[in-house]
């Protein structure tokens, strides 16, 4: 999307930042502030721009050598990837699709935590742990 943006608006300059911190919008020189989070400042004019999807995956070569996973707390057992925001999110909640129970795992057993995305992708491509779910009657909320 970005590089669309430059060819529509060549003079514009954009800073994109994948830290968790929380930026002032009045402090420095932003004309478009687009955080991932709920609205905290009232004064603000904010508009929701799309819902985030979150998916659970693994590499093949991982998901060959791991045990399988039919539901969620069977992720357990395996090598848990997280990606950690300043928030504390602690878990991974699902929803069962058809019956709507719901389902925690603790994430306090994940070998490699970080905050950028694109590391944990990395990682997760590299066969270095578990973001997976196969059973397709679940999603995580």
């Amino acid at each position: 999307m970005l590089a669309d943006i430059n060819k529509r608006w060549p003079q514009l300059s954009i800073y994109l930042n994948y830290g968790d911190e929380n930026l002032d919008p009045y402090g420095d020189d932003y004309d478009l502030y687009v955080r991932m989070a709920t609205a905290s400042d009232s004064s603000l004019i904010a508009r929701p721009l799309s819902a985030v999807e979150y998916w659970l995956c693994a590499s093949p070569d991982y998901l060959q050598q791991a045990a399988s996973i039919e539901e969620p707390a069977d992720l357990a057992q395996h090598k848990l990837l997280e990606q950690r925001f300043r928030q504390g999110i602690d878990c991974w909640r699902f929803t069962h699709i058809e019956s709507d129970r719901h389902e925690r795992l603790d994430l306090s057993s994940a070998w490699f935590s970080t905050n950028s995305a694109p590391s944990l992708l990395q990682v997760a491509i590299d066969g270095g742990g578990s973001l997976p779910c196969r059973a397709s009657c679940w999603y995580p909320r």
